[in-house]
């Protein structure tokens, strides 16, 4: 695979190209998602658009539907685009736009009809319903801040219970020098993801919040739209399924690595860091694929 500018970000270049090598995982390990099942939560997805790959979404849920009817159920149309965008930076098929993992199998679970103001019942229940699902990773790009005291309990003893990796994104308030709350970030179960820019420096949309454990590009991601076209969005919504389709590759090369081992390795081995404007003196790591490949060899 080589790098194509009409169909990748920055970040897939080569990290000696100024990307952080997505091209030379998917050339190193010579895998790109297969057997590997990935959940996206949130407002659904254009199942005909022609960079999303029908035959692998193997599991659809409509969390908005208390019906008995199995097609409404089942519907998962994306009447907003978050979701359609968030799943094509994981899966989309290289036709106009390049997923990291393009052969994971999808599990949809539709949550929303708008980013921002969702119910937390609706939230905890699609990331239950993705963990016993057999989800080998959660994207969750949608955040809520405030939810019920019993959550935190019940998705620590699913994480326990499961082998899911729950990734969660940061809320887009920008560094307003306070510690923003959210969840499912707030958990200790989920790896917090941020967003930078192709400069690597922290994006201006990431919240301050002590829930950050990595960041990844976030800054004008291009990726399918709800309509069968395509844009480019901003956020720590385009940061996370990042994140979750890098552990996807790694999986789909070792799927016998212990959960935490991954979890560590990302929150842990990084080259690159950066910093919030008003908060110089700590340090964040910047997602760093193949220095978490090198690491994970060392441990197996």
């Amino acid at each position: 695979m080589v790098f194509d500018s009409d169909k990748m970000s920055w970040a897939h270049n080569s990290v000696d190209k100024g990307g952080l090598g997505i091209v030379d995982l998917w050339n190193l390990m010579g895998v790109m998602g297969e057997g590997v099942k990935v959940a996206v939560i949130d407002t659904g997805i254009l199942k005909s658009h022609q960079d999303i790959k029908k035959n692998n979404i193997i599991l659809t849920k409509n969390f908005l539907y208390t019906g008995d009817d199995k097609q409404q159920a089942e519907d998962v149309t994306d009447n907003v685009g978050h979701g359609t965008h968030c799943a094509g930076i994981i899966a989309a098929q290289g036709i106009k736009s390049q997923g990291i993992a393009p052969n994971v199998n999808l599990l949809i679970g539709k949550i929303s009809d708008t980013p921002l103001g969702i119910d937390s019942s609706l939230l905890f229940n699609g990331i239950e319903w993705a963990y016993k699902n057999g989800a080998d990773v959660i994207s969750v790009s949608i955040t809520v801040d405030s939810f019920a005291d019993e959550y935190q309990k019940e998705i620590q003893n699913l994480d326990s219970n499961y082998k899911g990796i729950l990734v969660g994104s940061l809320t887009d308030i920008g560094d307003l020098g306070f510690d923003s709350f959210s969840f499912p970030t707030c958990l200790n179960a989920c790896i917090g993801v941020g967003a930078i820019n192709k400069n690597l420096q922290m994006d201006e949309v990431t919240a301050r919040s002590s829930y950050l454990d990595v960041l990844a590009p976030g800054r004008e991601v291009f990726s399918t739209w709800n309509d069968g076209s395509y844009k480019s969005e901003t956020g720590c919504s385009m940061a996370t399924p990042f994140v979750a389709g890098v552990i996807a590759l790694i999986l789909s090369s070792k799927k016998n690595i212990p959960k935490q081992d991954i979890i560590n390795a990302i929150k842990t081995n990084a080259n690159n860091f950066t910093s919030y404007a008003s908060l110089p003196t700590k340090k964040y790591p910047i997602i760093d694929p193949l220095n978490i490949l090198t690491k994970l060899k060392t441990i197996l």
